[in-house]
């Protein structure tokens, strides 16, 4: 601005510090610009790198099991299609995802005999403080479940510009990362070997190598 009559500064000048008279200043905070953020949600000592399990352990050839992979929106918009990916070792066949929160469309690649690759797409997770979401999946252990443990991995994210290939290979090449699950679980061998197919008895003892 000018001031008639007056000793006005050039614009260029109101920029510096002091202010010269004849200048005038205001500063407006802005906050970030709307944009979601997904992570795993980590609860000691329940699911402490994000993944729930019941039962806690894997029974070769034994009853369905349900894991549930937990996650929270702590970005300032909502997030309009979280995903979910989950990788799952081989033996571990997928089932369903009815019980999801929000509610999941899944896709599946891969087989049981070589390991399974989930991609879940879940309908909007609003911007309400720690709006929270678990994607819920009934697995079915088969009797070539490894040996004493299977691993689970998963990895979510508010678009799907990576694969889920690219977003799983990321989590295990950097485990820990805030947007990333992982899950250790017991797996308990039957307690005979009697009555197993040829291929499946082979490492039935679990002293054998």
């Amino acid at each position: 601005m000018t001031l008639e009559n007056a000793d006005q500064p050039a614009a260029d000048d109101c920029y510096i510090d002091p202010l010269p008279k004849g200048c005038a200043r205001i500063t407006i905070p802005v906050d970030a610009a709307p944009s979601p953020r997904l992570i795993v949600e980590r609860v000691e000592p329940s699911y402490p790198q994000g993944i729930e399990r019941s039962p806690n352990i894997f029974t070769p050839g034994g009853g369905q099991t349900v894991i549930a992979l937990h996650y929270i929106n702590t970005g300032n918009a909502a997030a309009a299609t979280p995903y979910i990916d989950v990788r799952l070792p081989a033996g571990l066949g997928f089932v369903s995802s009815t019980d999801s929160v929000p509610a999941v469309a899944c896709t599946l690649q891969g087989d049981v005999t070589s390991g399974q690759t989930l991609r879940c797409a879940a309908q909007s997770l609003g911007i309400t403080p720690n709006h929270r979401g678990h994607l819920d999946l009934v697995l079915q252990p088969m009797l070539s479940l490894p040996i004493p443990s299977a691993t689970v991995i998963g990895a979510v994210r508010g678009n799907d510009g990576l694969t889920a290939d690219d977003s799983l290979a990321d989590c295990e090449a950097t485990p820990g990362q805030v947007h990333c699950a992982r899950a250790v679980i017991p797996v308990v061998r039957p307690s005979t070997c009697a009555g197993l197919p040829e291929n499946e008895g082979l490492y039935c003892d679990g002293f054998e190598e």
